[in-house]
This record gives C-alpha cells, structure tokens and sequence, in this order.
C-alpha cells in the first residue's frame, strides 16, 4: 500500500467554485460543507472522529487549504489522508479526521469544512511510531471439521426427470446413533414426481422434518437452493462422525455422500502487536498526521508450534488517535488466489483486547473468498455519529441527484431498523442480500444504489445508517474476494491475463487451483450486482469498505472467461446482458473515481474504465449500422431489447458523463434518442403509454432493423390503430417505486441534467403523471433521482 498523502492543514485549480451546499442547520455562509458529529456515548474533553467527504470540482482548489470549525469558528485539529482529487486537481474525495475539545453526552457539534487561510491548526501532541503497540487484540480461530454429508433424492438428468417419487410413499432418514434420531417424510402431490421441481420440494420437506429434532442441522443452498440436495450436519460444532441410513421401497433414487472428513480442534492466534514488532520495515499508513494514526498489518493465523494456517490470514487495521483512543478494525480473510488448495475453514472465533474477550462465534464455515470484519476499541466504542447532508454529497457528483425534497418515511425507516435486528449479520451472514443473486423481480438492493442506501441518503439517520453498513460488511460474504498474495491487492489481470474468477478457472499459467471442499450459498451474478460499499467508503473512510469497492469492481471485470469477450487483460463487460453491462460499468467507475490517487489500482480501474467505453464508442455509437432510435442489443437478444435495461445504462452512464469521465456523455447522448424518444415519439407513430414496455421486438420478420418510431411500435402492437390514454400504461407499475415507470423517470432525469433535448420536458410529463409515484418514494426512493438544477 503507497504512503498516504497527509496533512494537517491540507493544501490542494484554481477554479471558480460552484455554490456551497449547506448543511441543514447552523451551517456557516462560508462553508463548502458541513457534518454534523454527535456524542451518543460519555462525555468526553478530546472527541475523535474520521470520516469520509466528497467534494464538488472547483470547491477546493489546488494549492488551496481545508480547514475545520465547530461552535463559533473555533479551528480544530484536522488531517486528511488518502486523498482523491479531480482532472484539474481540485480536491474530490478525503478521509478527514478531527479532534472536538469539549462534546458532551447527546450534545450535537457542527462541523464547518472551509476554504481556509495557511494559518497553522490548533497544536496537538504527535502521535509516536509506538503508540499502537501500547494495546494487543488477539484474534484466536479455533479450527475443525465437521462431518457434513449430503443426501440426493431422484435420478433426473437435467430438465430431464428421473424415475420419480409416488404419492403416498414414505422415506425414513436415521441419523446417529445410541439412540438414533428418526425422521419420516410421506410423498404428497407437490413433492411426486422425478423433475427438478418436485424434487427440490421433497427436498425440502426433508430438511424441514430433520430441523425439528435437536441434534441436527439439514441445510439447503447455492443454486436453486441446491435443488434435490439436502445437507446434513451436527447442531453441535464440533461433533464427531454420524452415520446415515434410510429406509424407502419405491422405485426413485436416492444417494447418500460425505462431503468433508471428520477433523479435530486446533487453535491458531494471531497478535496485533507481534504483527507490529514483526515488521521489519515500518508498516504501511492508511491514516498518518498529528490526529491519526493508522497501521495496516498483516498476520498469518498460527498454531502451537508457530506453523502458519495454510487459508486464513488476519488483517488488523489499526488506527491511533493524538487522544489514546485505539481502534482496530479485525478482518479475518479466506482470499488467497494462488499457492493454496482452496477450501472451507471450520472454526470457532475469538476476539480479546489486552488479555479480556471482547467478541466471540461459534461455528463459522469459511468459505474461499470471502472476509468478514469486527471493529473494537481500547476503551470501548466511544458512541461517535456522524451525519451528512444529502445536498453536499449530490453536489460532488459522487452520488446521482437524489430527490432533497423527500422526506423519508418514519414507517419505513423503523421496519428497516426491525428487519436489521432479525437478520444474519454474523461474520459471513447475508444481512438483506438475496444468497442467489440471478433471482429477477424487483429486489431492494437493485438500483444505482440499494434501497436502504438511498433511504440513508434521504433520511440521514443513524438508524438507517446502520442498516446500511451492515448489508456493506455482508458485502464481505459472497465468493468474489481474490487477493494476490504477492501484491496484498486484488488479484490484477494485468499480472493474470488468463485468469477467470468465476466458475471457470480461467487458461494456462494463470488458472486458479481447484478447490478440496468449498460449498458456499452464494451465487454471484452480475445482471443482479449490488452497489454495497461505495457510500459506505464515502462517508466513514474506512479501509475496508475501500478494499471491498475494489475487490467487487476487479470481480466484475475478472468473472467472464478470458477468451470470451473479455479479452484478457482489458476486462472487457460488453459479453452481460445489458443490466450487467450497467451495473458491471457501475462498479468500475465507483472503483475509478473513489480510489486515492497514489493508490497503486487507481490507473488500473481507470484505466479499463476508459478501455471499455472506448469499445462502446468504436462498436455501438459509431457502428454504421446502429439503429437511429438509440437502441442497441446485447448478445443474448439479438432481435429485441428491454427499455427498462437500458435505463440502467442511462443512469450510470448519467453519473459518469457528470464526474466528466471521457466517452460516458457522447454514449449516454447516443442512447438517449431511445430513452427520451419512446416517451415523446407519439406523434411519429410511438404512443406515449407504451413507454415502459417489458421487451421490444426491434427487427422484422427479414431481420432488417426497425428505424423509426412507426415501425417500432407497429412491429410490437400491430393491433393498435390508436393511441391509448396517455396515463394507461401498458407495463411498468406506475404507482410503484420500484417499477419500469421509476426506472424510466430515473433515466429522463439524468438525460435532463446533461441537457439531452427534450428530456426535462419528458420528465417533468412523466412525474406529473405519476403523482402516487412519487409519494411511493419516500419509501423506496432507489430510483428518486431528479434533474440538477440548472442542469449542467
């Protein structure tokens, strides 16, 4: 990792600065932005506090200072680190932190982030080297296996059923021994048959029947809930080894097999302040200057004997404050590419701070590649919250122009804050992501950003801020972390050309090694790919939401055969459908635009940022034979497209062209016609209410390619000789928030912003007549996104 850039008063073109955005109360004229920092725990005379910013071009200059008030002007210790800055170098994203004197408990602190004079900060204490070792937190995994068999019921042959189960037929499992545990299952009509459908029900059946006994666990997951699968294992981690027998006279199949070996406990520890003392140059900074310090360490997990688990590393991230307070923010990874047989690592957790356990779990299944994290504290988690203003963050352009005017649904918020207590947010839970990504239909985490993020936006609760960092430390679960052991980054097609990191392996010298035992519920995808940790980075700073920005952005790039379309190296996405080529061309900009500057993948993000919509440009816009609508098919759909997928592009598209990014507002403007024209092309011969259409059929019976709206529409609806009712949708949910109708109003938004003709018009239509849409989206604001204004 490079040194970060620090300051503590920060000297970044000289441009002439759009209007500040202000904070929603007691925000001074003269501030570029403000947060608001509240004491939610004791009362406390020095009051740290990191936190990530995002700033508008032009707002910060470079070679001009950031400077920090709070109350009536009073300057407060600031640095800022792991700096990010636009084309023409003026400031656009840093971790700033900050020391308030005197915060008492429940007291709210403005703080002022300011064009400021070169005057030096307030002084503070420097931060020693050795302050991190004046604390130790020692992780200790406890490892095992566990017996986990699985039984398969049926013989089909894919689509193709087997010999099938008959209703009224009974199947008995017994599990164990002295005494056996018994479970009975009788074949009803849902689960007879022999195909894939009614077998998964059996399945099932079987899994729920064994899950009311006590000492088992049956278990389904991966694609199709594993279909006719169902996996067996003992409540108790660890247990010794069980045997299973059945008893079934009909004439089906079924199979039992045993997945893993039976291995007993081993402990491996890993000490924050051996790390440190082990290095023996010093250690990379994350944050470095007089308020913060933070060290990046790296541990092997260790036995008894001080052999190194071959598959689990430890990663303390560890940040001292000029006040003493310690935070260490422990990831504990399964995500090394090369020189290891992958696989699951069985094992029970500890965390200990200074000799006393702070956190524990039981009964963790590490699957490859995947991490999860915990963040402690030397002296507790001091309470510290910080809140944004939606109007700052919009008017960076990091994020989309969200709607200011909404305000967020208290009902909502609190059946968010409801489903949080009851979901999995364990190391390696899910929180509120869907395990099997490609399952379609409208889904909260679908969108520029997920529903609850945009809630966040919104609403800036604390709560709702909550919800969203852990669906961020979820984002951790799903099987798309590789790591180059060689780098400590995210394994580079640049070094692996040939690489694959999905079910392919990938060619040659570069393919990954195959897995002992690696079962895992997550089924990765990128038509459904999630935004889960951009504004989460954004606005904490933290490492780790960084590295897992960067790591689903190199997954995105990395997941398709080298040899199919990709084309080695230069990732391209352009082999998606187009929802996944939206969503894939998403994360890479989040990665490119957000990465710090000296941040050795910052030209490696943009870099194929740039490669890819290069292609778009050379093969899609200046294609002679593109269609003059706008439209254009992606691989799978030769003869049609789904408009409400091309929004998707719109919309990231929009965000990219407004961060300036070459290429992304000539293909936007070209895409465009499409967007804007199925919405106002009534008078060509396209009616205004077929805008949200499901699919399109876009070339005739010959194969030629439509070119105008008359016989785009005619082609579709031959039996439609007049328009319907402006507002008679054909499709699209128009009083749904999370419908094709939103999508589209999303869509004319960002074309409205970058001033594409005739989109403000279309917008300002399309939201008059969907006036229950909009009450929706204080609900659901995914896709509330509205025209900047002016537009630029």
């Amino acid at each position: 990792m490079p040194r970060p850039v620090l300051l503590a008063i920060v000297t970044l073109a000289c441009a002439l600065a759009p209007p500040p955005a202000k904070a929603a109360r007691n925000c001074p004229d003269d501030a570029i932005a403000c947060v608001e920092v509240s004491n939610s725990g004791r009362a406390s005379a020095m009051l740290p506090v990191t936190f990530g910013h995002p700033f508008a071009k032009g707002a910060l200059p470079k070679g001009a200072v950031l400077m920090a008030t709070e109350r009536n002007g009073t300057p407060l210790p600031l640095q800022m680190d792991q700096i990010a800055t636009h084309r023409d170098g003026s400031l656009r994203h840093a971790v700033i932190s900050a020391i308030l004197p005197v915060v008492a408990p429940r007291e709210t602190v403005v703080v002022a982030l300011k064009r400021g004079t070169a005057a030096p900060p307030p002084a503070i204490t420097p931060i020693p080297a050795s302050a991190s070792s004046g604390h130790d937190i020692v992780v200790s995994a406890t490892t095992y296996v566990p017996q986990i068999s699985v039984v398969s019921f049926g013989n089909r042959q894919g689509q193709t059923p087997g010999t099938p189960f008959v209703e009224g037929e009974k199947i008995t499992l017994i599990l164990g021994t002295d005494p056996a545990d018994t479970y009975t299952v009788t074949v009803d009509k849902k689960t007879a048959g022999g195909g894939y459908e009614s077998l998964t029900r059996l399945s099932k059946a079987v899994a729920d029947a064994i899950n009311t006994g006590g000492r088992f666990h049956a278990f389904k997951w991966g694609r199709g809930d594993g279909y006719e699968k169902v996996w067996i294992t003992p409540r108790d981690w660890p247990s010794g080894s069980f045997p299973i027998r059945y008893q079934y006279s009909g004439q089906a199949s079924i199979s039992v097999a045993h997945e893993t070996t039976v291995k007993p406990k081993r402990v491996y520890t890993a000490s924050s302040r051996e790390a440190l003392q082990a290095q023996k140059e010093a250690p990379p900074l994350w944050l470095s200057g007089p308020v913060a310090r933070e060290a990046v360490l790296v541990a092997p997990l260790r036995d008894e004997t001080g052999s190194p688990h071959p598959l689990l590393s430890a990663r303390f991230y560890l940040r001292t404050y000029a006040t003493g307070a310690l935070r260490c923010d422990v990831v504990i990874e399964n995500t090394w590419t090369y020189g290891i047989t992958p696989g699951t690592v069985f094992y029970d957790i500890s965390i200990a701070r200074d000799g006393t356990e702070i956190y524990q779990h039981e009964g963790i299944g590490h699957y490859p590649n995947a991490r999860w994290h915990r963040v402690v504290w030397s002296d507790g988690d001091p309470g510290v919250t910080v809140r944004h203003d939606l109007r700052a963050l919009s008017a960076s352009k990091a994020i989309l122009n969200y709607d200011s005017t909404l305000t967020a649904n208290p009902g909502a918020l609190e059946k968010e804050s409801e489903r949080l207590r009851k979901a999995d947010t364990t190391p390696l839970g899910n929180a509120f992501i869907i395990h099997y990504m490609p399952m379609v239909g409208a889904r909260d985490d679908i969108g520029p950003l997920p529903r609850w993020t945009a809630l966040w936006l919104i609403s800036q609760r604390q709560s709702q801020k909550e919800v969203m960092l852990a669906n961020a430390d979820a984002g951790g679960s799903p099987p798309i972390h590789f790591r180059d052991a060689k780098t400590d980054l995210p394994v580079s097609l640049e070094d692996h050309p040939d690489i694959s990191l999905f079910y392919n392996r990938g060619h040659n010298a570069d393919i990954r090694p195959e897995p002992s035992y690696a079962l895992t519920p997550w089924t990765p995808e990128t038509n459904h790919m999630p935004s889960l940790s951009y504004v989460p980075y954004m606005v904490t700073g933290d490492l780790f939401y960084l590295e897992e920005v960067q790591f689903w952005a190199n997954w995105a790039l990395g997941q398709a055969d080298p040899d199919w379309h990709r084309e080695k190296s230069r990732g391209l996405m352009h082999a998606n459908e187009q929802r996944g080529q939206a969503w894939t061309l998403r994360m890479l900009g989040q990665a490119a635009y957000i990465t710090p500057d000296a941040h050795p993948m910052k030209h490696y993000f943009t870099a194929r940022l740039k490669g890819n919509l290069d292609w778009y440009l050379n093969n899609v816009v200046h294609d002679p034979a593109a269609s003059p609508l706008g439209f254009y098919m992606d691989r799978f759909h030769a003869d049609q497209i789904a408009p409400w997928q091309l929004d998707f592009m719109i919309t990231t598209l929009g965000g990219l062209a407004e961060q300036e990014v070459p290429g992304a507002d000539e293909f936007l403007r070209a895409l465009a016609r499409f967007t804007v024209g199925r919405w106002t092309s009534e008078a060509q011969g396209y009616c205004h209410a077929h805008g949200p259409a499901y699919w399109l059929k876009t070339r005739h019976p010959d194969g030629a390619l439509v070119r105008t709206w008359r016989e785009l529409f005619t082609l579709n609806w031959p039996q439609v000789t007049s328009c319907p009712p402006p507002t008679a949708f054909i499709w699209g949910y128009p009083n749904l928030a999370s419908g094709a109708v939103a999508m589209g109003r999303a869509a004319l938004a960002q074309a409205a912003t970058l001033s594409v003709p005739g989109a403000a018009e279309a917008f300002e239509r399309l939201k008059a007549e969907t006036p229950k849409l909009s009450d929706a989206m204080s609900s659901d604001p995914t896709w509330a996104i509205v025209p900047r204004q002016p537009a630029f």
